[in-house]
């Protein structure tokens, strides 16, 4: 449109059909950069220099060399081919159109490398954005995956202390089973065989629980962080978890509150291992250097709360936290709360409310009635 609107005599045709080729050229600039700059600096540049058109008659010409070079910056690879093609078609031009003037060809230079360069940097910018979204992605991926693999790992760990729970409870129903069995007279023969099938089924689910044990124990390695014997999973082993602390070099004042009675195995075993996960995160990740354990015997609920004064959320993670997974899996398993975060005064609380049975009769005390009267029982001339 310029070219018709604006007089350059009879070179009009001649450079319509340049431009327009030059302008058709850059369509390409994305699928073949290196050909659709040469194209495009051709068509709207060398030509009508070659043709003896002056450049100050137009403008199209530039606005179509400056994109091109531009887009040879940001899409062509090598970039450097790109930029010794730029320079090159408009040197080329510049110098058969002023044959040849320094200062005209340094300026188109300046031109067409400045649009390359501007192109150029905008492609790095663009490629510097690409690889911080991929990273990004990456690291999230990679957080989602540890976080599911430490979830299930303490799930893991979760059935594992389930099974002994289960283990010991079905241990002690064959004892009551015997005991009765041992007391039947002789006549009493269906009752008896009813009983023997209890104490089978017993003994299988015993052996079943044992097996699945064996399966969730394969292939473990290394041995618990916090020192302390993975059996080892009640609250009376509180004191000897708190020596591994203190040898780690922390000041634990450990307190307990109400009337210590004796717990549900797995409430005991779920409180103790909150205890642990909390104490090997302050060591971890808190810098702290003295750590209040309390434990409170409410008559319906059990709180366990574990406060250091150190920098805050342990790990950086206040409420995302691996070992925070795993104690709120635990806290959930039995109807309870836990609450993890900093505290009032600074440093970081760990708070768990396990319920406790309505009865507040504790399944241990139960069970040593039970291994008591199966003792008598078998001592007052019953089967071995």
């Amino acid at each position: 449109m310029e070219v018709w609107t604006v007089d350059v005599g009879d070179l009009a045709p001649t450079l319509a059909v340049a431009l327009t080729v030059g302008c058709v050229g850059l369509a390409f600039r994305r699928v073949a950069p290196l050909t659709s700059t040469a194209i495009s600096i051709v068509g709207a540049l060398v030509v009508p220099a070659l043709v003896g058109n002056e450049a100050a008659t137009t403008l199209g010409w530039l606005m179509v060399c400056l994109a091109a070079a531009a887009s040879c910056g940001y899409h062509a690879r090598p970039p450097l081919a790109g930029l010794v093609l730029v320079l090159g078609l408009i040197g080329v031009a510049l110098a058969v159109e002023h044959a040849p003037a320094v200062s005209e060809i340094l300026f188109g230079w300046i031109l067409g490398g400045g649009a390359w360069f501007a192109g150029y940097a905008l492609a790095t910018q663009a490629s510097l954005t690409r690889l911080a979204r991929d990273h990004a992605d990456l690291v999230e991926e990679r957080s989602r995956l540890r976080a599911d693999a430490a979830l299930v790992d303490e799930r893991l760990r979760i059935a594992r202390d389930i099974h002994d729970s289960l283990a010991h409870s079905v241990s002690v129903m064959q004892l009551h089973v015997g005991g009765v069995r041992r007391l039947l007279a002789p006549g009493q023969v269906r009752e008896r065989a009813a009983l023997e099938a209890a104490e089978a089924a017993g003994r299988e689910a015993t052996a079943e629980l044992h097996r699945i044990l064996a399966v969730l124990r394969d292939g473990e390695g290394g041995g618990d962080p916090s020192g302390v014997d993975l059996e080892a999973t009640s609250l009376g082993q509180l004191p000897r978890l708190i020596g591994v602390a203190i040898d780690a070099g922390l000041r634990v004042d450990h307190r307990e509150r109400g009337r210590p009675r004796a717990l549900p195995h797995g409430i005991d075993q779920a409180a103790f291992r909150i205890i642990q996960e909390a104490l090997t995160n302050v060591r971890r990740h808190s810098g702290a250097r003295r750590v209040e354990v309390t434990v409170d015997y409410r008559p319906t609920e059990l709180v366990v709360e574990v406060r250091d004064d150190g920098a805050g959320s342990p790990g950086g993670e206040p409420l995302r936290g691996h070992g925070l997974t795993g104690m709120r899996e635990r806290v959930t398993a039995y109807g309870g709360t836990l609450v993890a975060g900093p505290g009032e005064r600074g440093g970081f609380v760990v708070r768990a409310c396990l319920p406790l049975p309505p009865s507040g009769t504790a399944e241990s005390d139960e069970d040593s009635r039970a291994l008591g009267a199966a003792r008598g029982l078998v001592a007052g001339g019953g089967e071995p």
